[in-house]
């Protein structure tokens, strides 16, 4: 790609990333909607067959995960949250919330002490549970611009499922060869 199609795509991405992020706040009822979008999420045959999970704890008007994490660690299942070491994500197992404490960016993540105890292998995980932006009919995603997710997807065989609003949901999302797609996305209506 040349210089000057990246430069308009990154101004494109930050320009759709910025509206969007304003747009979210505004939506109605969100804790209603989070509660629908997880009850789908607890259901879905990806989550009752998944051993393991990593899933984002969320922050500002992202899809809250609390209930996910809580009912996830109650079905016995291994519950792991992005650590954010450098340019990665890496899984980290939690037994309760008080393995959290704010970290990167000031989202909540594991503990210094957690994370050197507990840190598991990509290859351990049988679901990622992702937050984004926006989302595509075809599953790409328009992060925060980090690229954090897409460096881990492209690390795991896992399948991936994005939660989001339906509002989040718009076709004209611009990506490139790196970004990477999640498998399912999973709204309040859909």
């Amino acid at each position: 790609m040349s210089l000057s199609l990246n430069t308009a795509m990154k101004e494109r991405k930050k320009k759709l990333r910025k509206q969007f992020l304003e747009e979210r706040k505004k939506i109605s009822d969100r804790d209603g909607k989070s509660i629908l979008i997880q009850n789908k999420l607890l259901a879905s045959p990806e989550y009752l067959n998944a051993k393991s999970i990593l899933v984002y704890v969320n922050t500002g008007s992202e899809v809250e995960t609390r209930r996910v994490i809580g009912q996830a660690l109650a079905d016995g299942k291994m519950v792991c949250v992005p650590y954010v070491e450098g340019e990665d994500i890496h899984p980290v197992e939690i037994e309760d919330f008080d393995d959290l404490a704010p970290g990167f960016k000031g989202i909540l993540e594991p503990k210094v002490d957690v994370v050197a105890e507990k840190t598991v292998s990509l290859d351990e995980i049988d679901l990622i549970i992702a937050p984004g932006v926006l989302f595509n009919h075809l599953g790409f995603r328009l992060g925060m611009g980090g690229g954090y997710y897409d460096r881990l997807f492209s690390k795991s065989s896992a399948p991936r499922i994005g939660l989001a609003f339906e509002k989040q949901l718009h076709d004209e999302i611009p990506f490139e060869d790196h970004d990477q797609h999640v498998d399912k996305i999973i709204t309040e209506k859909s």
